[in-house]
């Protein structure tokens, strides 16, 4: 979800836990310049991902810094559920929020 949408979003779902996943900028390039982007579009992204990283920092709850391997991002955020979401199991149904009339 975009930065912007988050403030609306806690005010529709009260609770809600926001987790934030930084990537560094050599990695990013990287990772979107295999993609196939040209030079401009690879700037766009970048600038774009630079933005939404800033604005995404002071609303999450956590924010996670992806440096290794995703095993290793998913183990860091599996860890976090736990701790953030105490009591309840993997395989646990969660109760949609209340739709207002």
């Amino acid at each position: 979800m975009r930065a912007r949408y988050v403030e609306q979003f806690r005010g529709l779902v009260p609770g809600v836990v926001v987790y934030q996943i930084q990537v560094g900028g050599d990695r990013t390039i990287r990772r979107i310049w295999d993609r196939g982007c040209s030079t401009e579009e690879l700037g766009r992204r970048m600038a774009d991902n630079l933005t939404e990283s800033t604005a995404g920092c002071p609303v999450a709850d956590r924010i996670f810094v992806s440096h290794a391997t995703v095993g290793d991002l998913v183990d860091s955020v599996a860890n976090a559920l736990v701790i953030d979401f105490p009591g309840r199991s993997a395989l646990a149904p969660v109760a949609p929020a209340p739709v207002a009339p």
